[in-house]
């Protein structure tokens, strides 16, 4: 069995993120769910961005712990999640002490999209834009009565792609393709956060970055003016 799915079925680790789920009263986006989607788009990144083997590893461990510790108030969580994956990772031996460092620097950095100098290592970068990218699938643009309940237009995916030096991301299928506009999603905080770190993240490896809502390409210009809040409020620059 590989490492990463003895993990996934730890006691201790699936405890974590059911007590995450049982102190906010809801399932939440920050559960093993999440946690298996990002490992399963570190894998598919890996092969376009030619990743190796042991990075990867590296790369989907930072992802199964960065929110393990998001219970009630997510303040702090990026430092105590580092401080409990280094505290559980030290012990196995599975990682040298650079390896650890950069672990735990990574997940201490994962929600980071001000100051990009905190991010130290490629890992970092990596860590941080899965989370983004997996998280900006949900909560976009308008709510509508469906079922008897209040739901959100979700993207059914975030598909990407790399072709020459052009790293492109692709929304794909969205229940209500009319009703999402390019200056919808921009007003979501989530979609602007990982907007906003997937153009430096480009910068940062050197990629020219684009997307497309469907087939119409988005002008990333607008990340630019976008004003973003951790409450989940994201307001435009007059």
């Amino acid at each position: 069995m590989k490492f990463i799915d003895k993990l996934l079925k730890d006691k201790l680790i699936v405890s974590k993120f059911k007590a995450c789920n049982k102190a906010n009263n809801y399932r939440s986006r920050h559960d093993i769910f999440h946690a298996k989607r990002t490992i399963k788009i570190a894998e598919r990144l890996s092969k376009l961005l030619d990743i190796r083997e042991r990075e990867l590893l590296m790369l989907q461990t930072c992802l199964l712990f960065h929110d393990i510790e998001q219970v009630g108030n997510r303040n702090g969580h990026e430092q105590k999640a580092a401080d409990f994956a280094k505290s559980y990772l030290e012990p196995l031996g599975e990682f040298s002490k650079g390896e650890l460092k950069e672990i735990y620097s990574a997940i201490l950095t994962h929600d980071e999209f001000e100051d990009y100098n905190m991010l130290k290592f490629d890992l970092s970068w990596n860590v941080n834009f899965v989370d983004k990218l997996d998280l900006s699938r949900h909560r976009i643009d308008k709510r509508v009565k469906k079922w008897g309940r209040t739901v959100y237009h979700d993207i059914e995916r975030l598909d990407f792609e790399l072709s020459d030096n052009t790293f492109k991301i692709i929304i794909k299928t969205v229940f209500f393709p009319k009703a999402i506009s390019e200056q919808g999603l921009f007003k979501q905080n989530l979609f602007s956060k990982a907007m906003k770190i997937f153009v430096a993240y480009c910068e940062h490896f050197g990629l020219k970055p684009k997307a497309y809502l469907e087939n119409k390409e988005l002008n990333l210009d607008n990340v630019k003016s976008a004003m973003i809040f951790d409450d989940g409020k994201t307001k435009n620059k007059k």
